[in-house]
């Protein structure tokens, strides 16, 4: 670890975006098993643990169908009891027993698992998530457990002012298509998934055609080669057609939705078009939003809404990709100044648009986006997950050397003409979620 520290301090004094190339990073092989199992691997002898994750393609929740919204998220739920046959408890104590853990990662896509445990038990890890699998705990007093945790979720997330914003939110950019679903479900459609239906779904989401596996910790490639061929090769090449989500395009005309709520804060969702991580022009977008909304107090949007009108806590902007890729942001701030949230929000962006940026902000931001890649790779588990986001998005194993040196090629001339081009702030979608103290003009309330 003292030599991880060491290295990054060397290079953050001696500039280091400049020097640091993906393999110094971490180095990605592919290996694959005597049976055409493939896998992802960065060998990291400093971790005690290995993990290995698993990512099922199409098994997200935008793949329910509409009439039993809440299937996928209940699939994670059942999973989580453990093998028929034994009880919840057993299961849990298998697990602590080697010093394992699964944790399972539901998006609107994929399903991502991640099993983890210590090198000499991680092969017993792996077996007990595949026997889950194999044999699901599917009796009737199981399954209304589940249902009724689930259930209770629901109606938390009901009354969540956030999950109500991103509800309105996703209705607008993703009409008419899966992607638009409630993650769990209404209660009316969970109350209508039965066992036969849970077991369907898990038979075809796991399965070898599209599943992509990442591997980071102390281990070899001989050991994967074998976890590859005696536990995965059970999981079929076959597959059940599954009606896919209808493809979206991120198309707003500057709506504004104010969902009428009593809480003391007002929670504000915006969004603007995006690109995909291939097209030529997205690393300018990085740049870009990194200036806009990114972390800490320096950001244009945080500058002008935090620091000089003292209207919100906290502002930010990130690059949402999926099937349809959009710069997404988020703010809270008190009721009565929600309207004047958004217009900040409009100006910044009309500014930006009008004047650009200067080379030294760009050089800054620059810089520290590669810093801070470099650094967030020190730890292990975002190691592993931006590996499982290049499988998710079909980025490619050199996409880290593609991103840095992306980064860098960069130029302020560029970047203004891309922002003259791109930004289009009229278009932008905004949803808030309060008690509506001063309506926001042209706004369509929604009563909740």
């Amino acid at each position: 670890m003292l030599r991880g520290i060491i290295f990054v301090l060397f290079f953050l004094v001696c500039g280091f975006s400049h020097a640091v190339d993906s393999q110094t990073l971490f180095k990605i092989t592919e290996v694959e098993s005597k049976y055409g199992v493939r896998a992802w691997f960065v060998p990291k002898n400093n971790v005690p643990l290995v993990f290995y994750s698993f990512v099922f393609k199409g098994g997200g929740y935008a793949y329910d169908p509409k009439a039993k919204l809440g299937l996928a998220a209940l699939i994670v739920e059942v999973l989580n009891e453990g093998i028929s046959g034994t009880t919840n408890r057993d299961f849990e104590k298998s697990l602590e027993k080697i010093g394992g853990k699964i944790v399972y990662d539901l998006g609107a896509d994929n399903l991502v698992v991640t099993v983890s445990a210590p090198k000499e038990s991680i092969k017993q890890a792996i077996e007990l998530f595949c026997a889950s699998v194999a044999k699901p705990k599917l009796d009737d007093e199981t399954l209304s457990k589940v249902k009724g945790r689930h259930i209770s979720q629901l109606k938390r997330d009901k009354g969540d002012p956030v999950s109500i914003a991103k509800t309105e939110f996703f209705k607008v950019v993703f009409p008419d298509s899966g992607y638009s679903n409630v993650r769990w479900g209404r209660v009316e459609t969970v109350d209508a998934i039965k066992a036969d239906d849970i077991k369907a779904k898990i038979v075809n989401v796991f399965n070898r055609i599209n599943m992509s596996i990442a591997v980071l910790g102390n281990t070899h490639a001989d050991d994967i080669k074998s976890v590859l061929d005696d536990y995965l090769i059970e999981f079929p090449l076959t597959m059940m057609e599954v009606k896919k989500p209808e493809q979206p395009v991120f198309r707003t005309s500057g709506e504004c939705i104010s969902v009428e709520k009593n809480i003391p804060q007002n929670v504000i969702l915006f969004g603007h078009s995006g690109l995909s991580p291939t097209d030529e022009d997205f690393y300018n977008l990085v740049v870009l939003n990194h200036i806009l909304g990114g972390p800490g107090l320096e950001s244009l949007l945080m500058q002008e809404i935090r620091e000089r009108k003292g209207y919100t806590y906290g502002i930010y902007t990130k690059l949402w990709h999926s099937a349809v890729n959009f710069l997404f942001g988020f703010a809270t701030t008190s009721n009565d100044n929600a309207p004047q949230v958004r217009e900040g929000i409009l100006t910044v962006l009309n500014e930006l648009k009008r004047s650009g940026l200067t080379s030294a902000r760009v050089e800054e931001a620059k810089s520290h986006l590669v810093n801070m890649f470099v650094l967030k790779m020190d730890k292990s588990t975002n190691m592993l997950g931006m590996l499982v986001q290049m499988q998710q998005e079909g980025l490619g194993i050199d996409y880290v050397e593609k991103y840095l040196e992306g980064i860098r090629r960069v130029k302020v001339e560029n970047l203004n003409l891309f922002i003259k081009s791109f930004l289009n702030p009229q278009s932008v979608l905004f949803v808030n979620v309060g008690a509506i103290v001063s309506p926001i003009t042209g706004a369509k309330v929604c009563p909740k």
